[in-house]
């Protein structure tokens, strides 16, 4: 499995030649790309009222 440390600031994803949880199966002379996505989750502001 590819793998990184999560962030509560980001949501991953991966693709090509991995599943949708990163894992591969790699046989002898086996050549294969992850690509490791992070998208930032969207801030929204809070407005209190005074």
């Amino acid at each position: 499995m590819i793998k990184e440390d999560a962030s509560a600031n980001y949501t991953v994803s991966y693709g090509g030649d991995s599943d949708s949880s990163g894992n591969i199966t790699l046989s002898p002379f086996d050549s294969k790309t992850v690509i490791i996505t992070n998208n930032d989750i969207a801030f929204s502001d809070i407005t209190t009222s005074p």
